[in-house]
């Protein structure tokens, strides 16, 4: 299962505690209404963050998985207006979670975001598999690479057939050369010998993760997702305190977080794939037996 922005924040919304579930009634592309339970007084909603988790048709359609910031609130329709219009209006039956601001002026959902990026770095490179940037071509042995995968490639995989979608056959290959380039551009990757034309090579190396900054962009499926969460969470409790002036009231949430966090690390590994081996062969006995002829014998003697 690929996770989004979506799912990481939601779950880190959840693990702060700072949400408030409810049930649609209706609405539009730029409202959510919800005459059941949004009652408070007006703007009270003013500023938060609002994220749709469940299509009442239960097929997983939108607006399920948009979330937005909050202009204001209206208690009379229990009518929360948002900042980013969602791609379709909510319906009746759809659920939805709603955090308030931080502060006037600053909700939380920038704040989180903004530590999901933090946290994703911090977790050094991870795999990346790269199956679109090479596909062979007639009379052609050398490619482009993109620049990371210069600095820490560990596959290089041929495709050998494209009719099949779930049956690739990737054989690796160990026999290819790297040319770096002059800075600034990407460098080269030889193969060895001129392939069928129309195949991809893929290629598994080492990156950062990419920033995530709208609802749909994907986890990278290597890193767990608790790997993010309790991270954020940290960042967004730590945040919260320098915000109010190092408030020691944080400190004790501050702590639990950082187990929770180093909890994550230690029970969800990333794996990281390791470098095919090389092999050269000089003089092999089998290539060249005449030259090997008088060594044989002496080793029997």
């Amino acid at each position: 299962m690929s996770y989004t922005l979506f799912d990481i924040t939601h779950r880190v919304a959840k693990v702060l505690n700072i949400l408030v579930d409810g049930v649609a009634t209706n609405g539009s592309v730029s409202t959510l209404l919800d005459g059941n339970d949004r009652t408070e007084a007006d703007n009270y909603w003013a500023d938060g963050s609002l994220w749709l988790w469940y299509d009442a048709g239960a097929l997983g359609a939108a607006p399920e998985g948009e979330m937005t910031v909050l202009n204001s609130s209206t208690s009379s329709t229990g009518t929360l207006t948002f900042r980013d219009n969602f791609t379709i209006a909510p319906a009746s039956g759809d659920k939805y979670s709603v955090a308030r601001k931080v502060r006037t002026n600053i909700p939380w959902m920038p704040i989180i975001i903004q530590q999901v990026n933090q946290a994703l770095q911090m977790l050094g490179t991870i795999p990346v598999v790269d199956t679109t940037t090479v596909t062979l071509a007639s009379a052609q042995t050398e490619y482009t690479l993109p620049i990371r995968a210069y600095q820490d490639l560990r596959q290089v995989l041929i495709q050998r057939v494209t009719t099949d979608a779930d049956n690739n056959y990737w054989q690796e290959l160990t026999n290819y050369e790297i040319t770096p380039a002059t800075p600034g551009n990407a460098p080269t990757i030889r193969l060895p010998l001129q392939y069928a034309s129309g195949y991809d090579l893929m290629l598994v190396y080492m990156d950062y993760h990419p920033e995530m900054q709208v609802a749909a962009d994907a986890l990278n499926d290597n890193v767990p997702i608790e790997r993010v969460v309790y991270p954020t969470a940290l960042g967004c409790l730590e945040w919260l305190r320098e915000l109010w002036n190092g408030d020691a009231r944080y400190d004790r949430s501050i702590a639990k977080m950082e187990q929770l966090a180093a909890t994550a690390e230690a029970r969800y590994s990333i794996r990281k794939p390791t470098r095919a081996g090389k092999m050269m062969l000089i003089d092999w006995p089998d290539l060249y037996p005449e030259r090997h002829e008088f060594e044989v014998d002496k080793a029997y003697l």
